[in-house]
Order: C-alpha cells, then structure tokens, then sequence
C-alpha cells in the first residue's frame, strides 16, 4: 500500500548499510519534492518504499516519476508486481 505522510523535518537520520535515503528535487528549478526512503525487510523478501513531500500532490508526482523512470524504463516492472504504483496515482487523480 503507497501514501503519502507530509512532514517538514529538514535533518533526516544518519544513513545504515541497511536503507538508502534520497531527497527529490526538480532537475530545472531545484525545488525540493520532499525524499525517497527504500529498505529491505527483516521479515520478508519486499523492499519497503516511503515517500514524504511538503508539497500538495509531491507524493503523486515522485511515484510517478519513480514508476515511469525507473520501474518501467528499467524493466523491473516486467517481473515486479507495481500495482499498488498504479493504484496509488490513480486514486490521487
């Protein structure tokens, strides 16, 4: 399940071996969207994906970039189960 938690907190943890962390910026006007957090379970094999943006429709915008450059142009998507991408940009629409 995908969505969005807003938050404003400028000085994010420090980084383990075990999470990459990434803020998301607008390549043209430097505007920050907000970051991008992905880990591996402990419990399972799935990746956890959180996505945190301090602007209205930030959240829609970077899972959609994520899932159309990255998840598709990759090809991941051809073995990964994106649904919930899909599911998530549509019902924010």
């Amino acid at each position: 399940m995908l969505g969005c938690l807003v938050d404003s907190n400028d000085h994010p943890c420090a980084i383990d071996a075990h999470m990459y962390r990434a803020k998301v910026r607008d390549e043209e006007s430097g505007e920050e969207y907000g970051w991008v957090h992905m880990r591996q379970s402990i419990h399972n094999p799935n990746i956890a994906l959180n996505m945190q943006s301090m602007l209205p429709g930030g959240c829609v915008s970077m899972t959609r970039i994520f899932r159309d450059q990255f998840l598709e142009a990759s090809g991941i998507a051809r073995f990964l189960d994106i649904s919930d991408f899909y599911n998530y940009i549509g019902s924010q629409s």
